[in-house]
Parts: structure tokens; sequence; C-alpha cells
């Protein structure tokens, strides 16, 4: 029963052994770099654990939300993790990239359908003057049929180009 207590209590308190003289520290706060009263300096997060972790942490560098676990975890912890990645993370990620994927395709749509929106009054109207003046083309349809393959290269540059 005590065992079992001191077992609750070391996984709650998350307490490390220290690498130098494998004595207990409990880390109450401040930074990882821990100093040992033996006098071995060592990094919190490589110190082994008296009792496996069962707790997902958060990363302090780079994708914090990825989430991860400490060394020496339990399978506990790692089953969390996993389940953290698959039902919270990998939508999140989905539903993010069917938004930017909408989007592109969006202003695809806008590129093609505003300039002939925007250019069919004018060619229709322009035709009679272009007849006049005895032109060869109408700009107007030109433009049309210009400007989504420029709006498409200026896309194409802004978004799959490299440097």
């Amino acid at each position: 029963r005590a065992r079992h207590q001191f077992r609750q209590f070391a996984r709650r308190a998350h307490l490390k052994f220290c690498p130098g003289c494998t004595a207990m520290i409990e880390k109450t706060c401040g930074c990882n770099i821990m100093q040992c009263p033996c006098g071995r300096r060592f990094s919190w997060g490589s110190a082994e654990s008296v009792e496996p972790c069962r707790t997902l942490h958060w990363r302090e560098r780079g994708l914090r939300y990825w989430g991860t676990t400490c060394k020496g975890c339990s399978h506990i912890a790692t089953a969390k993790l996993i389940a953290w990645r698959v039902l919270v993370v990998g939508p999140v990620a989905l539903v993010g990239g069917a938004a930017v994927a909408a989007i592109v395709l969006g202003t695809a749509v806008v590129a093609v359908v505003v300039p002939a929106v925007v250019c069919t009054g004018m060619a229709i109207a322009y035709e009679p003057v272009r007849l006049l003046r005895q032109e060869k083309h109408n700009r107007f349809i030109k433009a049309m049929r210009d400007t989504p393959s420029k709006l498409g290269a200026i896309l194409w540059t802004i978004f799959w180009e490299d440097d």
C-alpha cells in the first residue's frame, strides 16, 4: 500500500533521478537546466523519471500542439499522444488544408469569371467601333482570353514557384 502511494506521488510530482547520484529531484519552477546538490548539472527533459509519466506534454519549440512525451514515458502517455494526433491535430490540419485549397480554387474561378463578365458587354459594345476603325481584333475579347492566363501565372508564381 505504501509503495502504491509513493508511486502515485512520484508520478504526480514528476520526480526524476539525478544522472550523477540517482537522487530523486522534484522540479517546482524555473528553466529546464537543473543542478543537483551533488553538483551535477543536467537537462530536466533528459533525466530519467522515477515513475513513468502518463502525461502528454506540449512542445517548447516548433509545432507546439503536435505534442510530445518525455523520456521514459508510459505506454499510456504514448497512447494519449497517438490519440491526440489522430483525433485532434489530423482533422484540424485536414480542414486547414481544405480551406487553403478552397481559397486557391476560388481565386482561380474569380480570375476566369470576372474578366469574362466584365469584358463581354464591352466586347459587344466595341464591335461596331472596331469594324469602323477596321481593326483586326477586338481588344476586349483579347482581354477576356489573356487575363485568366496572366492571373494564373501570377498565382503560380506566388504559391508554387521556388525562389
